[in-house]
């Protein structure tokens, strides 16, 4: 069970790219192999593989002996990332369109030509903007 349970510290701490095998196997003064057979169960652990494991990984002989709830995802938070995301990239787009618009308008507006029509351009643009990008509070 101890076996199991540094077996998997290790291996979420690989998959957040916190520890390797490798970086472990130096900080043990052992060869990567060792580790690896150490973590697979195909060699004994005994108490002082276990203590140096430990002092390694930061934890006590008490956090291996309580079994340790898996990991899951923060879907919540995922779903926010991905409505602020998607504001953000809607967003973007409204502000390189109005920006585009601003352009004409100055460029128009350097040339003195009656810039009436295009005015009432820029509002629409602008009402369409606030109408396409969902309230904050929908976030």
């Amino acid at each position: 069970m101890i076996q199991k349970q540094i077996a998997a510290i290790v291996a979420e701490r690989n998959s957040l790219g916190a520890l390797s095998q490798r970086d472990l196997a130096k900080a043990l003064g052992c060869s990567q192999a060792t580790v690896s057979y150490l973590l697979k169960g195909q060699r004994g652990l005994s108490e002082k593989w276990i203590e140096r494991f430990c002092r390694i990984l930061n934890i006590s002989l008490a956090d291996l002996e309580k079994p340790t709830p898996p990991v899951t995802e923060p879907r919540p938070l995922l779903e926010i990332y991905l409505k602020v995301k998607l504001l953000y990239e809607k967003e973007i787009a409204a502000f390189e369109y109005l920006n585009g618009i601003a352009d004409l308008y100055l460029d128009l507006e350097r040339r003195a030509i009656s810039t009436t029509k295009y005015d009432k351009l820029l509002e629409a643009a602008l009402e369409l903007s606030k109408d396409n990008l969902p309230p904050l509070a929908e976030i």
